[in-house]
């Protein structure tokens, strides 16, 4: 009987590169693939035979590696296994068969490379805890009232470096606070606007006569004549 003798299959020594789930880091495989040509494939000869082989073990491996990250070797491999394990059409419905014992492994390069990803990946993981973990304490700590919020800003202020003004504290961070529609806040509110009145009318003393008589029939429509009569 020829080489190429009924069903008689051909051993190939494979020796190949193929992606992982991580962009750029590849699989390192070697093994043996056998193949059953059908007759037809059979009499074009080893050569095509060979290609034919190559390629579909190609088309196979391909898609099982790629969906496995570096780490997962050995998942990458059992899945490889369980499907080139026993004989298999090379496309469907096709006479040609093959099957495959492969050995995965990680060049050195590659595991480096590996290695970086996952020392990365493990202190992004880390930051976003932290952050999640100081969002939830400023969530249910510190802008559950006003008087937390408050005591808060004051902490931040003990070496003197000013992180948040009080300001950017009353415009951006009172108004999230669960009770600042308490009187302590909405008074402080109120001084804080009259303050910035006081500094537009120093920049614009032509409107200070204005200001003070629009005041002053305010406070005396509310019975405040005490106080109208200050100004």
């Amino acid at each position: 009987m020829s080489y190429f003798g009924l069903r008689r299959s051909m051993r190939l020594r494979i020796s190949a590169t193929w992606p992982t789930a991580l962009f750029g880091i590849h699989y390192s495989a070697s093994g043996v693939l056998r193949c059953r040509p059908a007759p037809e494939l059979r009499e074009r000869g080893r050569g095509v035979v060979r290609s034919v082989a190559r390629q579909a073990l190609e088309d196979i491996a391909r898609p099982i590696t790629g969906e496995h990250m570096p780490s997962a070797l050995d998942g990458a491999q059992n899945a490889l296994a369980l499907r080139l394990s026993e004989w298999g059409p090379v496309t469907e419905g096709s006479a040609t068969e093959i099957r495959a014992r492969i050995t995965l492994r990680l060049a050195p390069e590659d595991r480096a490379r590996s290695q970086a990803y996952e020392d990365a990946r493990r202190e992004q993981q880390l930051l976003h805890r932290l952050d999640s973990d100081r969002i939830g304490h400023l969530r249910n700590e510190i802008l559950v009232s006003a008087d937390a919020a408050r005591a808060w800003w004051i902490d931040l202020h003990r070496d003197g470096s000013r992180p948040i003004s009080w300001e950017e504290f009353d415009t951006h961070v009172l108004p999230y606070v669960g009770n600042a529609q308490d009187p302590q806040s909405k008074a402080m509110r109120t001084a804080v606007v009259l303050a910035k009145v006081m500094e537009r009318l120093d920049s614009d003393p032509g409107r200070h006569q204005q200001f003070r008589a629009t005041t002053r029939v305010v406070l005396q429509q509310m019975n405040w004549e005490d106080l109208a009569d200050e100004l």
